[in-house]
């Protein structure tokens, strides 16, 4: 890791093109807060991001990013950074699947419903969690949000959603559930390369941008 950074710093010094910024996210976090972020930072700065998608942020090694963003409930050990917003959820249906299997009025059970949950890592994530404790018969698992969007919005059965997912979408409907509570989302780096220039300019960037322009209705 010492060895790239000095890499990248004589390169940049002999004019090369900079090196990215390596930062991982999933989809929600991918969606919901870096892209809508990048083109602030990309308008003020030389280092160019690099954003890539993983389906799996719990099992990415130290070596494959330079910035993490990532739930409260997958933060690498050995790692600084800022928080960044928060993971607000919704419940939701299709008006069809509605239609077929009434909620009955004051439950927060979903006992005798089907249900869409998350699976893999995305299933260890506490919202899902909650969500997955209120019972139901599993319709579908998915260790995509927009999958489990997707197939709610085609009445496969009932889903906890991040709420910017959900309430972008006209074919659903929020239910009067119980909701898992908010998860916070951070922004981190190694502690032993967030020091370096780039990174430690790029944190200091998003402490004041998201103090700014607040996230408060993503997820995971």
């Amino acid at each position: 890791r010492q060895m790239r950074a000095a890499w990248q710093d004589a390169a940049q010094r002999l004019g090369a093109v900079p090196q990215p910024l390596r930062i991982a996210a999933c989809e929600v976090t991918g969606r919901f807060f870096m892209s809508e972020a990048l083109p602030d930072w990309s308008a003020r700065a030389e280092v160019p991001a690099e954003l890539a998608i993983h389906d799996d942020l719990f099992a990415l090694d130290r070596g494959a990013y330079d910035l993490i963003v990532t739930p409260a409930d997958s933060l690498p050990e050995g790692a600084v950074g800022v928080e960044i917003g928060r993971l607000d959820w919704g419940i939701y249906a299709a008006p069809a699947y509605l239609a077929a299997h009434p909620l009955r009025a004051g439950s927060n059970s979903l006992d005798g419903h089907r249900v869409i949950r998350a699976s893999g890592s995305l299933a260890r994530i506490r919202g899902y969690a909650a969500f997955a404790a209120l019972g139901g018969a599993p319709a579908l698992l998915s260790s995509s949000p927009f999958a489990q969007a997707e197939a709610c919005a085609r009445g496969q059965g009932i889903a906890a959603l991040p709420r910017a997912l959900g309430q972008a979408d006209a074919r659903l409907v929020a239910l009067d559930v119980a909701v898992p509570e908010a998860t916070a989302v951070w922004l981190m780096a190694d502690r032993h390369s967030a020091g370096h220039p780039r990174i430690a300019a790029f944190l200091r960037w998003a402490r004041r941008r998201f103090a700014t322009k607040p996230v408060a209705a993503a997820g995971a």
